[in-house]
């Protein structure tokens, strides 16, 4: 148990160094630690977002959903469709809930 846990020690600080060390590898690590901050701060806010209705199923036949955000107050709002990026097939549409609630 002891020289796994040395191994998985070592392993890791030359991990760390080639990351530190090798500017690339940097700033790709930098580059997904800031998308990984995004991801977890969308989800604060659209977990406590007000006036949105979450997981619209738009079709019987598919597992998409689309999320209604509408104003607190007043009526005859033009309505705005904003598609993220994802090829349909992937993208996380929590992710743009900030930017779906300022619309």
């Amino acid at each position: 148990m002891r020289t796994l846990l040395r191994w998985l020690g070592l392993t890791a600080l030359v991990a760390v160094l080639l990351v530190w060390l090798y500017a690339p590898l940097r700033e790709i690590t930098a580059f997904y630690y800031k998308l990984f901050r995004a991801k977890r701060q969308a989800d604060r806010f659209y977990a406590t977002c007000p006036d949105v209705s979450k997981n619209i199923r738009y079709h019987a036949g598919t597992s998409r959903t689309l999320d209604v955000y509408r104003p607190g107050a007043g009526s005859g709002y033009p309505v705005v469709f904003y598609v993220y990026g994802g090829s349909w097939g992937s993208g996380n549409k929590e992710l743009y809930a900030p930017a779906a609630q300022r619309l």
